[in-house]
């Protein structure tokens, strides 16, 4: 039994559940409630609640700025040790252990009930730290791509499926 591999899965999961939008939120706006912030859709100019407790949620409850701030904690906090794990274990998949379980602990932390954000940032962090430029590259392209089809919402849908692309390509698997 790998030991390090077990380690590695908790903190991903636990450091993962942090929800650093709940955070700031106390931080900066005691008062704010995260799950009652509404925004208006584009599409209808209907209102409704934003869905996950995240960066999104953060941006619409607290404004941009303590957004930007939230997505760049929860990126932070999959990047670096994803970065780290790949540096003194390159033989070893801990960082994608920690990676999954960061996100997953995310999407369902267990210290605010298993009701957490949607896991983009974490992802990205993790993408961040395992394949920057097809990072770069896929969110470049798959943004072009949404603009020229006048659909930028798409944009996110894109990046995905290009990464996988990209892998394939670059690592010939």
């Amino acid at each position: 039994m790998d030991i390090t591999l077990i380690l590695v899965a908790i903190a991903g999961y636990f450091i993962g559940s942090i929800s650093f939008a709940r955070v700031v939120a106390r931080a900066v706006n005691p008062a704010a409630d995260l799950n009652q912030a509404r925004m208006k859709k584009a599409e209808t100019g209907e209102e409704g609640t934003v869905s996950g407790i995240g960066a999104s949620t953060a941006s619409v409850a607290l404004g941009k700025k303590y957004g930007g701030i939230v997505a760049s904690l929860d990126i932070i906090k999959a990047f670096i040790p994803v970065l780290l794990l790949r540096l003194f274990f390159p033989d070893q998949v801990y960082h994608l252990v920690y990676s999954i379980l960061c996100i997953l602990g995310h999407n369902y932390p267990i210290y605010y009930r298993f009701e957490g954000g949607r896991g983009l940032s974490p992802m990205l962090g993790s993408l961040l730290a395992v394949e920057p430029l097809g990072l770069i590259v896929c969110m470049l392209l798959g943004t072009l791509i949404a603009i020229l089809i006048n659909q930028p919402h798409t944009s996110l849908i894109l990046w995905f499926p290009l990464l996988a692309l990209w892998g394939w390509f670059v690592n010939n698997n």
